[in-house]
C-alpha cells in the first residue's frame, strides 16, 4: 500500500515524476488493492489537470482554427516562445506525459480504458493533430501509441480490404490495414453530405438522438509494423479531413474498445 509519505514525496517532484514513481512502486508492490489503484487514478488526473504548462499546451491544440493551431505548434517546436508563454520544453513533457502513461498501460499498472475515460478528450484532440502525430514520430514518443486505439470503424468505400486495394489514393497504406470483424455501432447514424466543389453526395457518421439507431461497418486494425505518420496522413488526405470529416475516437457500443473513425464535420 502506498502511504501518505510516498504521496508527499510524489506531490514534490511533479507530474512526470509521479508517473515514474508510481511505476517503480508497482514493481516493489505487485499485490496493490483497489484502494491504491484509485488512489492512483486520482492523483494522475490531478497532476495533469493541475499542471498549468500541460493546460498552456492544450489551449494551443485546442483552438477552433486548424492552421493556427500547426502554426503555433511549428513555432513551438522550433524554440519559440509564444504570447501565452507555451514553449517547446512545455510541449516535450507533455508528449512525455502521455508516453509513460502507455509504459504503464503495457505493464497492466493501469487498463489503457480507464485512461480513456480520464483523457479520451485530451487523446482524440491531440493526436488527431498531424504536426504532433510527426513531433510524436521523430521525437521517440512511439510509447503514446500504446494507449491510442489499433483500430479504425470505417462504413462505406474503406470498409473492407478489396475495396481499400481497388482506392489509388490510399494503395499505399492499404496493406497496414487488416479486417478485423463486423460490427454494428449502436446511437449513431449516416447524414448526407454534399462536397460543394463537385455537388457530390457522401455519407458521413453523427451521434443519433435515437440509441436504437445503428451503423454497419468494419473494425479494422492497424498493423503493428505500420508508420502511423504516413497511415493516417493519406487516410485523412483521403477523406478530406477538416473540409468534410474530423477523425475522432470514439467508444464501441459502452465496451471498453476504442477506435477511431472519421465523422461528419460539424460547422
Amino acid at each position: 500500500m502506498f502511504s501518505d509519505c510516498t504521496f508527499n514525496i510524489i506531490s514534490s517532484i511533479g507530474s512526470l515524476g509521479t508517473v515514474a514513481a508510481f511505476f517503480l512502486l508497482f514493481f516493489q508492490n505487485r499485490k496493490q488493492n483497489k484502494k491504491n489503484k484509485v488512489e492512483l487514478v486520482m492523483k494522475l488526473y490531478s497532476d495533469f489537470f493541475n499542471n498549468p504548462n500541460f493546460q498552456l499546451i492544450f489551449e494551443i491544440i485546442e483552438q477552433d482554427d486548424v492552421r493556427k493551431v500547426e502554426q503555433d505548434l511549428l513555432s513551438v517546436i522550433n524554440g519559440k516562445v509564444l504570447e501565452n508563454g507555451a514553449k517547446e520544453v512545455y510541449l516535450s513533457n507533455y508528449m512525455n506525459y502521455f508516453n509513460a502513461l502507455g509504459l504503464l498501460t503495457k505493464d497492466k499498472v493501469i487498463d489503457k480504458a480507464k485512461i480513456m475515460e480520464m483523457f479520451g478528450y485530451q487523446l482524440k484532440t491531440t493526436f488527431s493533430n498531424i504536426c504532433l502525430r510527426e513531433y510524436m514520430k521523430d521525437y521517440g514518443f512511439e510509447k503514446i501509441k500504446l494507449i491510442l486505439p489499433k483500430s479504425f470503424f470505417f462504413y462505406g468505400t474503406l470498409e473492407n480490404s478489396i475495396d481499400r486495394n481497388k482506392i489509388q489514393e490510399i494503395e499505399l497504406i492499404a496493406q497496414f490495414l487488416v479486417d478485423k470483424e463486423k460490427c454494428k455501432l449502436s446511437g449513431y447514424q449516416l447524414v448526407d453530405i454534399v462536397d460543394k466543389n463537385d455537388d457530390r453526395v457522401y455519407k458521413g457518421l453523427v451521434p443519433s438522438k435515437e440509441k436504437e439507431n445503428s451503423v454497419e461497418g468494419s473494425l479494422v486494425e492497424i498493423k503493428e509494423s505500420a508508420n502511423w505518420f504516413n497511415l493516417f496522413k493519406v487516410l485523412d488526405n483521403y477523406e478530406n479531413i477538416e473540409t468534410l470529416y474530423v477523425r475522432k475516437i470514439i467508444q464501441v457500443n459502452e465496451t471498453d474498445n476504442y477506435v477511431w473513425t472519421y465523422m461528419k464535420k460539424i460547422t
